[in-house]
Formats: structure tokens, sequence, C-alpha cells
């Protein structure tokens, strides 16, 4: 329902909407409901400090706010995420070539995360595709063709158990 796209901590039809009306006016008229919704999102993105209102009294939205409600949808998946399994999210960057512990993907609005883990900090990492790896796993975030994706890391112990989980995508 548009009503709970109002508050949501990522980029929504809501705003894609706001933007064209900034650009251009509204195309298309709405009903009550809609036109209350982007109102309130209106706000909302406001109090964010993501929008303002003009010296004319005209709604626009900041530089890079699309952006930054990606992000905003990311780090609120990793807090959740990260208190499911008790670490802390780390917002930092997975870096290329860098072994991690493979826990599985998740499906975000920007597209699949790999959740991965370096000691007791956990981290998403923007892959391509969903992994093909086990939980467990050690695995390296490997660019190739511009694609990101991870892949399993040189064997250094193999004496570690690991439980084989077939659904690896996690829900929120």
């Amino acid at each position: 329902p548009v009503e709970r796209l109002v508050h949501a901590e990522k980029k929504t039809w809501l705003d894609k909407e706001l933007f064209k009306q900034a650009k251009k006016g509204p195309s298309i008229p709405y009903d009550a409901g809609v036109s209350q919704a982007l109102a309130e999102r209106r706000d909302w993105l406001v109090k964010q400090d993501l929008a303002l209102i003009q010296s004319n009294g005209e709604f626009a939205l900041r530089g890079k706010a699309l952006q930054q409600l990606d992000l905003m949808e990311v780090y609120a998946a990793g807090r959740k995420l990260a208190k499911k399994f008790g670490v802390e999210f780390s917002d930092k960057r997975v870096t290329l070539d860098q072994p991690v512990q493979y826990g599985g993907f998740v499906k975000l609005e920007t597209g699949t995360w790999a959740i991965v883990s370096q000691g007791k900090e956990l981290q998403l990492a923007r892959v391509d595709h969903e992994p093909k790896l086990e939980r467990g796993d050690m695995a390296v975030l490997k660019q190739t063709e511009g694609k990101l994706e991870l892949e399993t890391a040189p064997a250094r112990d193999k004496s570690k158990a690991r439980t084989k989980d077939k659904d690896q995508e996690m829900e929120l």
C-alpha cells in the first residue's frame, strides 16, 4: 500500500513521482490517497534533509537524494541483519580480494547483496548475482569484466565443518 511507502528508508515510487513533479510538473492526476501519501513523503524527505522547500514555495530534492535513499536502504538492511545475528553492522566497503566469511544474501531494491563477515562485523557487498557458495565458506570479492561476484577463497584449513543450507536468501 502507498501509505507504507511514506516513511520507508529507501527509494520508493513516491520519490520517483516527486522527482518527476519537481522537474516538469504532475503527469497524471492522483486520487486522494496517493496525493496524501505524496504530501507526507515530501514532509518526510524535508525532515530527513533530503529535500527542501525553496523560497518560491516549490519542493525540490537535494542533490544525490535518491542515492542517499539507496544507501539508507542498505544500511537499514545491514543493521537489521546484524541484530538478527547478534553482531555489529559495518558500513565499510568490502575490499576486493580480502577474505570474508559468506553468510547468505539478501535482495533489496538496489540489487543483490552478499552478507559477509570479518570477525564480529557484518558487512554487505553488492554483487551482480546470487553467490554459488555455502554459508560459512571463506570467499573473496572479485571484479571480472566489470561484474562483482564472490568466489571461494583459496583454502587454508578444511577441518572446519560447514552446514549445508540450500536457501541462503535472508528475510528481513
